[in-house]
């Protein structure tokens, strides 16, 4: 029995069974998969109820998982699962978890069941392989990704345990910056443009795959920046036109979405969304009332 102390005294809660079920339904998406390679065509197979109702936006300075606590422990504000981003190490199940790291995946790895699913789970050892049979040094990395439901938080940021709540998280590598830009000798204009094509493509998966599971809730953040070098100001704009401008492919799939951004990049962040946002508003706008 897998046994976890609640936050109440002499509590205790059995999660095992829980984590065998999300390391048995954690589920493999490869780089050729069609389901994803085709967001941009057609409805989701299955829609939120709500889909008539407008997206709710919300940008915080804590981390992801205390984000989600919030959300779960809020009903009145909790409608359907809870989507976590986790920007993963190609290789590596949960980075430098053991030796201290504190990156957002390792974090989920102290924090939460998540390493079951992705060292133990036969899609975890699929999505590790595919990787070290596509790597080819560029940076870039593939657009695979990993599904697990139902990962169990345990733990706090400082550590301290939680009564246990369930999240699903979609784990992908995101575009290794800092080597794509030593790594080709080319302009760099050029460089940023290949960058920023990869990154929003497979961005746009990633909302593909929240969207087709029925995740109502997202909790995402400036997903590649940190220690994969992206720019916050691209990855902020590339949220902003997948997800809000006008004829956003993904705009007004989700009920609402949280941008957990807790380190110094969040200002830049929600500065690049805003402006890409009101942008799409003006030129609505124009759209409407054309000057003559």
């Amino acid at each position: 029995m897998l046994s976890f102390a609640g936050q109440q005294e002499n509590t205790v809660q059995d999660i095992s069974a829980r984590v065998v079920r999300s390391r048995q339904e954690t589920a493999f998406y490869p780089h050729q998969s069609p389901l994803l390679a085709n967001w941009s065509k057609g409805q989701p197979l299955s829609s939120r109820p709500s889909s008539s109702t407008d997206t709710k936006f919300v940008f915080v300075s804590s981390s992801a998982l205390s984000t989600a606590q919030m959300l779960a422990s809020n009903s009145e504000h909790f409608d359907g699962s809870i989507g976590v981003l986790n920007a993963t190490s190609p290789k590596k199940p949960g980075g430098a978890y053991l030796s201290g790291g504190f990156a957002q995946e390792e974090c989920l790895a102290r924090q939460t069941t998540i390493i079951d699913s992705l060292q133990n789970s036969e899609a975890g050892a699929s999505f590790y392989a595919e990787h070290r049979s596509a790597s080819d040094g560029s940076g870039f990395h593939d657009h695979s990704m990993l599904y697990s439901p139902h990962v169990v938080v345990v733990k706090d940021d400082k550590g301290r345990r939680l009564s246990p709540f369930s999240v699903d998280v979609l784990s992908c590598v995101p575009v290794n910056a800092s080597t794509v830009r030593s790594k080709f000798n080319i302009d760099a204009q050029y460089c940023e443009s290949g960058i920023r094509y990869v990154m929003k493509e497979r961005m746009a998966r990633i909302l593909r795959l929240f969207e087709e599971r029925g995740v109502g809730t997202l909790v995402l953040g400036a997903f590649g920046v940190g220690q994969f070098c992206n720019s916050p100001d691209m990855i902020g704009e590339l949220w902003a036109d997948l997800l809000f401008v006008r004829d956003a492919r993904f705009r007004n799939s989700f009920d609402k979405v949280v941008f957990a951004l807790p380190g110094k990049h969040r200002l830049a962040f929600e500065n690049a969304f805003n402006s890409r946002s009101l942008e799409s508003d003006l030129l609505q706008a124009l759209d409407k009332d054309p000057v003559d």
